[in-house]
């Protein structure tokens, strides 16, 4: 993970982390199609495309980046633990920085 971590987890996608973390977590019915939702619209505020905030959410939910559809593992992984799973990343960009 380390490597990978490194190249995906920047100070660019730890914005996008912190939009996901906090959209995310306003979802009240967690769903494949409400976390769809939630990721085409920060990439419409960004103007960024998909692979933006997929990739670097794919691999905190994940943990390698190997992952299928990210909405519908993120459902599968809840929203409990994909919302750790953020903060986690958020925290390992903040420590790579410090």
């Amino acid at each position: 993970m380390q490597v990978q971590a490194g190249k995906v987890f920047t100070q660019e996608s730890k914005l996008i982390l912190v939009d996901l973390f906090t959209n995310l977590n306003d979802i009240s019915s967690w769903t494949a199609e409400n976390i769809h939702s939630t990721i085409k619209g920060i990439c419409e505020a960004r103007d960024v495309g998909f692979g933006k905030v997929g990739q670097p959410f794919r691999l905190a939910i994940s943990g390698d980046g190997k992952a299928g559809s990210v909405d519908i593992s993120a459902q599968l992984v809840g929203k409990a633990r994909t919302l750790l799973r953020i903060q986690m990343a958020l925290d390992y960009i903040d420590n790579i920085n410090s």
